[in-house]
């Protein structure tokens, strides 16, 4: 029996061109984000060292 995985890849949600910080709307995709990836079956989440990308994957966690 062969196991099949799947790897998703997401850019980070909408962010402050300033800060860096994900913006409302980015907020409400990273949170969207997670939704989808639930329903798809995803276990775990990894991201980059940049704060945008943290924020992204703690909202969709």
């Amino acid at each position: 029996m062969t196991a099949t995985r799947h790897l998703y890849l997401a850019l980070h949600a909408d962010a402050d061109r300033e800060n860096g910080d994900l913006t409302a709307t980015g907020r409400r995709q990273a949170v969207l984000l997670g939704r989808a990836l639930r329903r798809a079956g995803v276990e775990a989440l990894f991201h980059g060292p940049l704060p945008r990308a943290e924020q992204t994957a703690h909202l969709a966690d």
